[in-house]
């Protein structure tokens, strides 16, 4: 399985990384899908699918052939996927056109994603954002200034407050996001977190030797 960073509507670069790609793949959110302007993300193989973030359409991504959905569990590869993540800079932004009300999982939708959560226990999950301890964890140890990100850690968000609490029920052995812009990985605990750059990949290798805190992918 292959995992794609951020897109940011850039899609013949998009396509370019699909069609030299032989294996399934997940683009990680903020495709760029559905901003005013840009050209409709057009049909996919089969095999590559994607999760929103706070950079996406979310009824045009429920339309879509290829979207994953709003939260679930892929049995056979032992995926727990979840769209959805909160924008710092919604305020210019224009609502409707490249900002949407529905960017974070409703709190009903987050009730029912934790209690799948709980009940399968996945190996792996799939987000658009990540828990607030991996975040952290990239600004400390980060010597380049990461302003932009770091002001995300700054507005605590449902989706911040919810990935946390997932965390806490159980920590799978790999978590996988974007959102920040930057290819990193560290290992907490028992999971390696590995954020994924824009359009960066990034191949799940099982299994892939302890990684050293924070380590450059």
């Amino acid at each position: 399985m292959k995992f794609i960073g951020d897109v940011h509507s850039l899609f013949p670069q998009y396509l370019a990384i699909l069609s030299q790609t032989e294996e399934p793949t997940i683009q990680l959110g903020d495709m760029g899908f559905g901003f005013e302007g840009v050209d409709p993300l057009p049909a996919l193989p089969a095999k590559d699918r994607f999760i929103r973030g706070n950079h996406d359409d979310p009824v045009k991504c429920r339309a879509h052939p290829n979207y994953l959905g709003e939260f679930g569990y892929l049995e056979k590869e032992g995926i727990f996927f979840i769209s959805g993540a909160y924008s710092i800079d919604k305020q210019w932004r224009v609502p409707g056109v490249s900002w949407w009300e529905e960017e974070e999982l409703s709190q009903a939708q987050m009730y029912e994603a934790l209690a799948l959560y709980e009940k399968v226990k996945p190996e792996m999950v799939v987000s658009h954002d990540c828990p607030s301890v991996a975040a952290l964890m990239f600004c400390n140890v980060l010597s380049d200034p990461w302003e932009n990100s770091a002001k995300k850690l700054r507005y605590p968000s449902r989706t911040s407050q919810f990935l946390d609490q997932i965390y806490e029920v159980h920590a799978p052995r790999q978590w996988v996001f974007a959102h920040y812009h930057i290819n990193r990985r560290c290992q907490i605990d028992h999971t390696l977190f590995v954020c994924v750059d824009e359009l960066g990949c990034y191949v799940d290798h099982e299994p892939w030797a302890c990684a050293v805190q924070s380590e450059r992918l």
